[in-house]
């Protein structure tokens, strides 16, 4: 009896687990509607055809903010082959726009027009399943590489000044084309 119950219980933890892995390679990316800083509504699936580099960040993460120039520098060194969205997590617009004012960006920067609390927003939320840990919080920056049909080509986590991890993913992923 023991056995078995032991075996039940593996089961549902591979389940559990498979259920809740973080994106990956070959994986389409979810929709998103957001809006941009020009109050428009956008969204990801706009975006098909062209390949993407969806950074998540907030304005209270150091190592988003110094990841800021370097997304910025890349949108300026491969231009219109790729866009470069940064997708702010949980705050209002009133929240990060100090950053903005302090570390101006090229690249578009999408949030989510709402009054819930942080905990409980919707790019919180996304980026919580995104990552494989729905309602258990989460980590960035986080970015992903999306090829030009909507799926991941690759997910780079934290933010390392020292290497070129980001610059060779993406030129990586302007070469598929």
């Amino acid at each position: 009896m023991k056995k078995f119950l032991l075996i039940g219980l593996a089961l549902v933890s591979v389940v559990a687990l498979a259920e809740t892995r973080m994106i990956a390679t070959g994986d389409l990316v979810p929709d998103m509607n957001l809006w941009n800083l020009a109050k428009q509504p956008v969204s990801l699936s706009s975006l098909r055809g062209q390949p993407v580099v969806l950074n998540f960040w907030a304005s209270w993460c150091g190592p988003c903010r110094r990841e800021m120039p370097e997304l910025d520098r890349l949108q300026g060194l491969f231009g219109d082959k790729v866009k470069i969205i940064g997708v702010n997590v949980g705050e209002l617009r009133g929240t990060f726009e100090n950053v903005l004012t302090q570390n101006p960006v090229k690249y578009d920067i999408w949030y989510e027009s709402r009054s819930a609390t942080p905990k409980h927003s919707s790019t919180t939320n996304l980026i919580s399943e995104l990552q494989g840990t729905p309602g258990n919080g989460y980590f960035i920056p986080f970015t992903l590489m999306v090829k030009s049909d909507g799926t991941v080509y690759q997910v780079l986590e934290g933010f390392d000044p020292a290497s070129k991890d980001l610059e060779l993913a993406t030129q990586a992923l302007i070469d598929l084309k």
